[in-house]
């Protein structure tokens, strides 16, 4: 499968994974600079060797990623992608689509989406990752950064990560600007984190990050109707923004017996209509004085018990300022 695509013809449009059932990748699956290609898996499966990237986009440095950041790829219905290092790891492209697509025990990320723009994945699981189930981030080539080739107005929609044990994080958003998580689900066995999202630069082999986010592009981030469903070694949704960056969480259902649904760093987080918060349940602040508003949100959802510090950075108290923690809106 792999050759086969290296001796693709430079006009075509449209692949189809039509004439079998099952199909086998020994190595990277390279896609062509194009302006469009359809990749239409017809419902087969999709083995991968050891270490293969799956379908993969090369790029050698930021001024080659900028040279074909306008490829186009429609890649949709494989019945599943099983194994491999990655399934999916696309880069610099603009307008790409993924979708109707499920993905199996990958073994670093299962979607990954490195300087692709306005990028859309739809109806994506991936199940039991031993990684990372969806990445949208930065490029990883020489001459890329957090400004330059991030993965901006990507969304997510009616997508599940199914967690194993080995699993990290299930969406990780690293440094994009605009990214949408709509209609998805996190369930299964534990991971450190359900959602990631971070625009800061560093963090140790335990996801803790030293300082707080300070990229000047990063301006928002939404979360909407997400059910979470499993358990967590550290916290469900992690929250690392600059200070003028907006993240917003509106109608997610922790649905765990956890105790800490929400580690925050910096930003200015906005929790909107979270209709259940068990009793017991902590935002865990790693600033003195977090900046988080509590809009319609359950009653338990309180500004002067659940927010507690943790692992500050930089700071010497004790607890945690309530001054610019605010709640609006009918409470239940």
């Amino acid at each position: 499968m792999s050759s086969w695509f290296e001796r693709l013809p430079k006009d075509v449009r449209v692949v189809r994974f039509d004439a079998a059932r099952r199909y086998f990748a020994k190595s990277d699956i390279i896609l062509p600079v194009t302006r469009y290609l359809e990749i239409d898996g017809c419902g087969a499966e999709l083995l991968l060797a050891e270490g293969s990237n799956g379908f993969s986009v090369p790029v050698a440095d930021q001024e080659e990623a900028m040279a074909r950041v306008h490829a186009r790829y429609y890649i949709h219905d494989f019945g599943l992608i099983r194994e491999g290092r990655r399934a999916i790891d696309l880069r610099a492209t603009k307008g790409s689509v993924i979708e109707n697509v499920q993905c199996l025990r990958q073994t670093d990320r299962a979607i990954s989406l490195e300087f692709c723009l306005r990028t859309k994945v739809e109806q994506v699981k991936a199940e039991n990752p031993f990684g990372i189930g969806f990445y949208i981030g930065v490029g990883s080539w020489p001459g890329a950064s957090g400004t330059r080739s991030q993965s901006n107005h990507t969304v997510l929609d009616l997508c599940e990560v199914y967690c194993h044990e080995r699993t990290s994080v299930g969406y990780f958003i690293d440094n994009s600007n605009g990214v949408v998580l709509d209609n998805c689900v996190s369930e299964g066995g534990p991971s450190e984190f359900s959602v990631f999202f971070t625009a800061a630069g560093e963090r140790d082999a335990d996801w803790r990050e030293p300082d707080v986010a300070r990229n000047p592009v990063v301006k928002q981030f939404t979360v909407r109707n997400l059910h979470i469903e499993h358990p967590v070694r550290q916290a469900n949704v992690y929250v690392n923004a600059p200070a003028q960056c907006v993240v917003e969480l509106d109608k997610v259902y922790f649905n765990t017996t956890h105790h800490v649904p929400i580690r925050y760093v910096h930003g200015q987080l906005v929790l909107r209509d979270i209709g259940w918060w068990r009793k017991g349940m902590r935002v865990q602040s790693r600033t003195t004085a977090p900046r988080i508003a509590m809009i319609q949100c359950h009653h338990m959802l309180d500004p002067g018990t659940s927010v507690v510090l943790f692992d500050p950075i930089g700071g010497t108290s004790d607890k945690v300022k309530t001054t610019h923690i605010k709640r609006r809106g009918a409470n239940w």
